[in-house]
């Protein structure tokens, strides 16, 4: 194995791991936080579940984008025509699920609940992914045409954006207060809130270009250490400041998803620390990580059906053990399902 191989392994163990935390955050597996309930977010208080949720499942996304952005920029600085390629898969791939989605909530509730009579409601219907958990797709492809214009720049130009897109992280939520119209600025779906991830992932590869990862081993160590050490700050300061009840439009709670530093902070944490992982992955990471996109896919809808057709009949989602065992099933299915539509479109059946 050589060592190119060799510090990619990593990837593998961090797509498996963050595909899990992706679907147990959406089916809440650790809970609904008090900070998620417009009647009691004042009083509450930052507990163990709001650690996991908001400091570990939530870095899911980011963490995938991290990996995407950086596997592009890699390629993009040793292969011409790579762009192009990328850019018409991923837009497939958006444009397919999208209107999958559309048709499919269309079903379950019987109506349209769309209404595309203004500017402001198309773009935000392509921006959202159809308000899915598609929007995924649509920021990968602005990030992706981004990461191509910033792989021309050098890495001195580099940090000083990454800075400048970190004090995005702080100026949005904090204006919240003052003036309602940020409430775009900090949604979760808005594709300014993972610049960030677009800088860092191509300093990386521009550094690993020049002289290998491996090089830079003890500088990473000193790095992550700082980043923890930043990690713990920021996260006292957000849920000391950045808690407003304006989040609650596009967020549905009232504490920002994604714009906040520690989620940056943290996801940068876990990227870093899978370039020091040798080992080959076993047969299920390898299984989970190859399937992770797959999974992400594939499994809001099966959520949709179960929380929309069942749940409301039963309220099993009111205790842990049917929501472990929810989890579990969801995996299992959309393992299942994306491992059938995967040999479907091998076979050019669709």
């Amino acid at each position: 194995m050589n060592n190119k191989s060799q510090r990619y392994h990593g990837f593998d163990y961090l797509r498996a791991l963050m595909t899990l935390a992706i679907v147990a955050w959406h089916i809440k597996l650790f809970g609904i936080s008090d900070i998620a309930k417009i009647n009691l977010y004042k009083n509450h208080s930052f507990i163990f579940s709001d650690l996991i949720n908001y400091h570990f499942l939530l870095l899911g996304v980011p963490v995938f984008f991290l990996i995407s952005l950086f596997l592009f920029s890699y390629r993009i600085l040793n292969e011409t025509g790579y762009l192009t390629k990328r850019l018409e898969r991923l837009s497939y791939l958006y444009i397919f699920w999208t209107g999958f989605w559309l048709i499919v909530f269309k079903a379950v509730y019987g109506y349209s609940f769309i209404r595309l009579d203004s500017a402001k409601k198309i773009v935000l219907l392509i921006i959202t992914g159809g308000h899915s958990l598609y929007y995924f797709l649509f920021s990968l492809i602005i990030l992706t045409g981004i990461s191509f214009i910033v792989s021309k720049l050098r890495v001195r130009y580099l940090w000083p954006l990454l800075i400048i897109t970190l004090l995005f992280m702080i100026i949005f939520p904090l204006s919240l207060g003052k003036n309602n119209s940020f409430q775009y600025f900090v949604a979760y779906w808005n594709p300014v809130n993972f610049l960030p991830y677009v800088l860092i992932s191509a300093i990386v590869a521009k550094y690993m270009q020049k002289e290998g990862i491996e090089s830079y081993y003890p500088e990473m160590k000193k790095c992550i250490l700082l980043l923890f050490i930043l990690l713990i700050v920021s996260s006292f300061l957000e849920w000391k400041y950045f808690v407003n009840v304006n989040n609650f439009k596009y967020d549905a709670q009232a504490i920002p998803s994604y714009t906040r530093v520690s989620v940056v902070i943290g996801s940068t944490i876990f990227f870093l620390s899978s370039f020091f992982i040798r080992k080959p992955p076993n047969r299920i990471i390898r299984f989970l990580s190859e399937y992770s996109l797959g999974i992400y896919l594939t499994h809001g809808f099966i959520i949709l059906v179960y929380t929309e057709l069942i749940n409301p009949k039963t309220n099993y989602l009111n205790h842990f053990e049917w929501r472990l065992i929810l989890f579990l099933v969801v995996i299992q299915i959309s393992l299942a399902g994306s491992a059938i539509l995967r040999r479907m479109f091998r076979s050019g059946l669709i």
